[in-house]
């Protein structure tokens, strides 16, 4: 049977030559020229993939985005735009397209093929997949790269993994929004030019294209899912690249939005997430990676997610799809950041004036709305979002509520938040940041005991627990 695609373009001649090909592709195509009739045509034959050119009129591509995302969240929205100049006399970007509810975004001249390739469920994020073979790159003749700062990702040195070949351009910075590309993109992975670059230069960071931060999402899952199940792959590096995908993964979901195949991508970094933290016969193993910690060194993502994930294993009620929950509320917990002014979601609460914290109490009810129509988000992960600065004591925001009525994994989530927080804002290790606020009775009321113990047995070897639990029995 073929599969349903609606085709909204408002010049007749290219609707037509975008209607043949897709066709021919076997698709069965409907066309709209109004963005009036490609909102009736959803409503009376719900397509799951709709193309939809940024320029249509009566009613325009912006609305038919947003009724399509209200009312069918599951369909795929690719939008086609002119060029860049077309998005700067707009004042918008490609990310404010997936932010709007596009699944993908691609400018004119179309590569149909590429199109095909995303509507078959060959997702953009997979696209690495298909680097081809390159010669290698000849660093002699390599002039650098000028560019903004936005639009390169760093990783660092000990996060980088590839396989035989390389499947992104890699570059080095020398100089301010300057880059040299030092792998190509398809070339045979020359670990020695990596390693000379960073002895020589003594750089911390390789840099990626931010615009590749999608794919390099999916293909660290990919490492990360083949690492995991090696025998013998040591532990830091697979904290390692559960860290890097993680950081990159929130990253994405705030600069481009939520589109399905995204939370998609997200649901297989919890999974890998809790295949790291089920599978580890001795959780303190994983967890001893953050008694050196340089706090400068971790996101604040991270930590949340993988403290919350340990938390989960060491509660009696915890389970592998408890912890796939809290590990998507975790990743997600600060969402509603995105709807406060750029100035807010990076400043302390401390430094915020009376109205700005008004405004910051409201993010966690703007994360619930931001997702409440995405159906790939279920409703344990959307009390995550609503609930994890709710506190024990009543003291907590949105809905100040207290004890029981707070939802369970939203107060593992709360505590690791609230524990994160406290280890990068003091630029102290965990096992200090414990012993600074356990004896703390004016921090400790606010979170569930049974939380703040299972989060203790974390960095305890198994040998010791009977010690711990009597102690705490006899105290």
């Amino acid at each position: 049977m073929a599969v349903p695609l609606l085709i909204c373009d408002s010049d007749y001649a290219r609707l037509q030559s975008e209607v043949d090909f897709f066709q021919a592709a076997g698709f069965g195509v409907q066309s709209a020229m109004s963005g009036k009739d490609a909102q009736l045509m959803c409503y009376n034959y719900k397509f799951p993939n709709v193309l939809l050119d940024l320029s249509v009129k009566n009613h325009s591509a912006f609305l038919v985005l947003k009724y399509i995302r209200s009312n069918f969240p599951s369909c795929k929205v690719i939008v086609i735009y002119e060029n860049e100049e077309q998005l700067t006399d707009w004042g918008i970007k490609e990310s404010d397209l997936k932010q709007f509810g596009a699944s993908e975004v691609f400018s004119r001249p179309l590569d149909f093929e590429k199109i095909k390739d995303v509507l078959d469920g060959k997702k953009a994020f997979e696209q690495w997949k298909k680097s081809r073979a390159s010669n290698t790159i000849d660093l002699d003749s390599c002039q650098p790269v000028e560019g903004s700062d936005a639009d390169f990702v760093p990783i660092r040195f000990e996060e980088f993994v590839t396989g035989s070949k390389t499947y992104f351009d890699y570059y080095v910075k020398i100089g301010q929004s300057k880059y040299l590309k030092i792998l190509n993109q398809g070339e045979l992975f020359d670990e020695e030019r990596v390693e000379r670059y960073k002895k020589d230069g003594k750089l911390d960071f390789l840099y990626f294209r931010a615009a590749d931060r999608a794919q390099y999402v999916n293909f660290m899952n990919k490492m990360l899912e083949s690492l995991l199940g090696a025998k013998n792959a040591p532990v830091e590096m697979k904290m390692h690249l559960a860290k890097s995908v993680i950081e990159k993964y929130v990253d994405e979901v705030f600069l481009t939005g939520m589109s399905n195949d995204l939370i998609q991508e997200g649901e297989k970094t919890c999974s890998n997430v809790v295949k790291l933290i089920s599978s580890s016969k001795e959780l303190s193993d994983l967890m001893k990676q953050f008694e050196e910690m340089d706090p400068a060194a971790y996101s604040h993502s991270y930590l949340v997610t993988i403290f919350s994930s340990a938390i989960v294993k060491n509660l009696d009620w915890g389970s592998d799809r408890i912890m796939e929950s809290v590990a998507m509320g975790a990743m997600l917990h600060d969402i509603g950041k995105m709807k406060l002014p750029e100035a807010l979601r990076t400043k302390p609460p401390l430094l915020m004036t009376q109205e700005e914290l008004l405004e910051y109490y409201n993010h966690p009810a703007y994360g619930v709305e931001y997702v409440s129509n995405i159906k790939l988000i279920k409703a344990p992960v959307s009390n995550i979002i609503l609930q994890h600065h709710e506190l024990n004591n009543g003291e907590g925001f949105p809905a100040h509520i207290a004890g029981i009525k707070i939802f369970p994994p939203a107060k593992i989530v709360a505590f690791a938040n609230y524990f994160a927080n406290y280890l990068l804002e003091n630029k102290v290790k965990p096992m200090d940041g414990l012993q600074d606020i356990l004896p703390n009775r004016s921090i400790s009321q606010l979170f569930e005991p049974e939380i703040v113990r299972a989060f203790v047995k974390s960095f305890i070897n198994s040998s010791k627990l009977n010690l711990f639990d009597h102690k705490k029995k006899v105290s």
